[in-house]
């Protein structure tokens, strides 16, 4: 930078010139010398740079422990090239289909360094869909930070898949047919079943074979040595930590301040630079993230957009077909905008949403919490999170509000009871054209639509002793709800249930920018545009907030 300024510095500038300020280089075409003088500087910039970047490849390589094992990278680091730019997908489309812009390895060095640590993952098998999501995402991000290969481990279920079983699973007979009694050995199982795990976070790497501690179950948690066969047939020693859900929760706990540490040091810089590498980040976007965002909600969102643009949450073939044709059953447009609601009750009302409820109506003005309305918060709570009044459009002549229809999809394990709420709001139109349609703050004319299901499943609780099959056609729906929420052009939606935490995740995108506005520790303007996460439209209807779980996935 000296040696550059001293050949910008050797030009000189007529003050009549247009273009000389103090930051700015005067080109005058007589001046050759001038000219090749900095040329050789601009050499010897790129020189010097590339210098740079070979330096902080080696650190992060090889000079900074691992917070877990408290050994040596060995090698295995990111690189720090700059990757391409990752265009969002529309909210349209399915949150599954960014895989394939990802890189398909994030690590340097040969096909078996990569693989050299490993963490393997024990999905809970009587857990439901919102939990094993939020335990999966929990497992990307700290395999991510840790710089470890994410590997799923699991022992099966004994009748089967707990998210049931498609066509696929069972054995086919001489004439094509299915044995429903028979189910392949080969078909994958367990929440396996259900997520297609991307190789951008298992690195292609496989489950070790051997280990120095009893496999029978991978129930240890802490770091051993494994032993891997390779395809050659040798073998490597690779470092292996093993969590179930639980365990890593606890983990998780103990990290999580640690992981978002920015006290300005170079090892934070680097770690945190990794940890945006290691998900998908630029080199730009990465740089942002270690050097500029520093409070805890930020940090936190921005690895959630991360991780939701490289397709982290990839469904399974089968998944996505049998869903695309369950949704096309419904009577809701789907050509058109919508809004949804998640209104989740069932098992919740005994633990979880306990304490919410009481508040609620101890709010509305009710004292005896044995004696309530109610034992759940009604629907019209979360109609409150409508927009009001003001926004109405008018009519230009005569100032009135004009009426506006939307069309309002309703997820819920309680479909009976908010069927009849709705019939008892203020504003309930009978007519036969829709029979759950809503006048709702003067002009917004709600038209509430179900899943065409049978209104006494639970299907976002899990129930083992259904078949396979009846197991499989309730994922359906439940993964139809999630699909339709994800995808709505509003959400509204609350955070005590799982579901819901999950739903404000895969409703994240990165696609806007930086402005002239923001600038670095030291006070300069960042004059770089950087992508930066976006929540699609999803509002709040009661309870905690988002945040208030603290660790994305909890």
């Amino acid at each position: 930078i000296t040696i550059a300024n001293g050949c910008f510095h050797s030009w000189e500038c007529p003050d009549t010139s247009l273009f000389a300020t103090d930051s700015m280089v005067c080109y005058r075409p007589s001046y050759k010398r001038a000219l090749e003088k900095c040329l050789v500087c601009i050499v010897c910039i790129v020189l010097f740079h590339a210098f740079v970047l070979w330096c902080h490849n080696f650190y992060l390589s090889v000079l900074f422990p691992d917070p877990i094992s408290k050994s040596y990278n060995n090698g295995s680091s990111s690189s720090v090239d700059d990757r391409a730019e990752i265009n969002v997908s529309s909210v349209a489309s399915s949150w599954v289909k960014n895989e394939n812009l990802h890189p398909e390895s994030n690590s340097i060095g040969d096909e078996r360094g990569k693989c050299s640590r490993l963490l393997l993952l024990k999905p809970l098998s009587k857990c439901g869909h919102g939990s094993q999501f939020n335990n999966y995402l929990l497992a990307v991000l700290a395999a991510a930070y840790f710089d470890r290969a994410l590997l799923l481990v699991e022992p099966g279920h004994p009748c089967g898949s707990q998210f049931g079983c498609p066509e696929e699973a069972y054995v086919r007979g001489d004439n094509n047919d299915t044995d429903a009694t028979s189910l392949r050995k080969d078909f994958p199982m367990g929440f396996s079943s259900l997520v297609n795990h991307p190789q951008w976070i298992s690195r292609g790497c496989k489950i070790p074979v051997t280990c120095d501690a009893d496999q029978t179950q991978y129930g240890w948690n802490e770091n051993v040595k494994c032993t891997r066969r390779e395809d050659d047939g040798s073998n490597t020693t690779v470092d292996v930590v093993v969590y179930s859900g639980f365990q890593l929760r606890s983990m998780i706990s103990e990290k999580a301040d640690e992981m978002i540490q920015r006290d300005g040091t170079q090892k934070s810089i680097d770690l945190a630079y990794r940890w945006a590498h290691n998900l998908g980040a630029t080199a730009k976007e990465a740089t942002y993230f270690a050097s500029i965002i520093r409070e805890r909600n930020e940090i936190y969102d921005y690895v959630i957009a991360l991780t939701k643009r490289s397709g982290f949450l990839g469904l399974q073939p089968w998944i996505e077909r049998d869903v695309d044709s369950y949704l096309k059953t419904m009577d809701l447009p789907m050509g058109e905008d919508y809004a949804a609601i998640h209104v989740r009750r069932g098992d919740k009302l005994a633990s979880e949403s306990r304490e919410e409820v009481r508040e609620y109506w101890k709010s509305q003005g009710y004292s005896d919490m044995e004696n309530l309305p109610k034992n759940y918060i009604p629907f019209s709570k979360y109609l409150e999170s409508w927009d009001g009044p003001e926004s109405c459009p008018r009519d230009v002549t005569t100032g009135e509000p004009k009426v506006v229809k939307h069309h309002v999809y309703v997820a819920t394990d309680d479909p009976k009871e908010v069927r009849q709420e709705i019939r008892d709001l203020p504003g309930h139109t009978h007519g036969d054209d829709h029979p759950y349609t809503v006048l709702w703050n003067t002009c917004h004319e709600l038209r509430f639509y179900f899943a065409p299901v049978n209104e006494t499943w639970n299907f976002h609780i899990h129930n083992g002793n259904a078949d396979c099959s009846a197991r499989y056609r309730r994922n359906i729906v439940s993964m139809g709800d999630l699909m339709l929420l994800v995808r709505a052009k509003m959400s509204i939606i609350e955070y005590n249930s799982n579901w819901g935490r999950v739903i404000r995740v895969l409703r994240f995108q990165m696609n806007s920018t930086t402005t002239a506005s923001d600038v670095d520790s030291d006070g300069s303007a960042i004059e770089e545009n950087v992508a930066l996460p976006l929540v699609l439209d999803t509002r709040h209807a009661w309870g905690d907030s988002y945040h208030d779980f603290g660790f994305p996935g909890w």
